[in-house]
This record gives C-alpha cells, structure tokens and sequence, in this order.
C-alpha cells in the first residue's frame, strides 16, 4: 500500500497542486476511483480532498443549458469533443466522489455531485437506444441497451455501455436521496 501511496501522492501533486498547469478532465474518473479506494483503505483525508478538488473542476464542463447533463465546455476545446463514452466515464466516477462525500460528511458536495449525477445519468438515457431503430436494415435488435455517441451520432463503441454499466452499478450501492 506504501507504494500505491506515494504513485498516487505524486499524481495529486501534478493533477491537483498543479491543476491550473496540468489539468485534464479525462484523468478525473480514474484518479477518482483510485482515490476513493485509497481512502476507504487509509482513512488519510488528503486522499478524500484531492478527489474534491479534482470533481469539483470537471463540474465546471457540466452543461445546464443546452444539451443538459454532457461534459463539454466550448470555452475549453482543448479537452476535446464532447462524446458517450467521455460522459459514461465522467458520471462513474461521480459515483464514487459521491460515496467520499457521504463517508465524509460534506453534504454540500454530495448534493453538489448528486445534482450533477442526475443530470448526467439522464443524459446517458437520452443516448440509449431504448426501441429497435428503424433506419437499420439488418440486426437492428442489437443495439437495443448501446449508447449513441452522440444525438447526432449513431455510432456506438463498447466503453460508453462498459462505463454506463459500471456507473449505473455504483450508483445503486449508493444511499442517494
């Protein structure tokens, strides 16, 4: 567990002191999950606040306004496009900050990240396909359950539906109000 430590020690050293210079929202759901174990091992609350800081910025690219619950900013195309997959791995990984938060006590996160997690797991559904496409000629059975990539991009990749699934998982071990 020492190693594991000082390995995590020096990425919250480069992804959360030195966020302004080395931020990457797509770093965000796999420190979290790693932060949320080391946690629950350590009980070491820097563990619990870098998963915070770390949270707390990629809600910055959560959109309330025009296509409610993705991660996308277009003020910081730098990160990307917006697509499924990125979504599906960015509302997993709220899951387990929203686990931190209860252990902890923050209320103000846990409903801050419970928010957010709505909006977001109601985005996945509205990618989901729900009822057999018509527009498919063959096989269109198969997709029912896959995630779009996008509204506008039927295309589905495996990791959207692995990191919806995993979401959806952690979500119902949670006590969420």
């Amino acid at each position: 567990m020492e190693v594991v430590q000082r390995v995590q020690d020096a990425y919250i050293v480069r992804y959360v002191d030195q966020m302004e210079a080395y931020y990457y929202p797509a770093y965000v759901p796999w420190h979290t999950l790693a932060l949320n174990h080391i946690y629950f091992i350590t009980q070491d609350e820097k563990y619990a606040d870098a998963l915070f800081a770390m949270n707390d910025k990629l809600l910055e690219l959560l959109d309330e306004t025009q296509y409610i619950g993705r991660f996308y900013n277009p003020d910081t195309p730098e990160y990307g496009n917006p697509h499924a997959a990125s979504d599906a791995v960015y509302t997993e990984g709220l899951a387990y900050a929203i686990e931190v938060a209860q252990e902890v006590g923050d209320r103000k996160r846990e409903k801050q990240y419970t928010h957010a997690l709505m909006l977001a797991v109601d985005n996945l559904i509205s990618l989901q396909y729900q009822e057999e496409v018509k527009r498919v000629e063959h096989d269109a059975w198969r997709l029912l359950g896959a995630f779009r990539y996008r509204i506008n991009n039927g295309q589905i990749r495996i990791d959207t539906t692995q990191h919806a699934y995993d979401a959806y998982t952690k979500i119902l071990s949670l006590n969420l109000e």
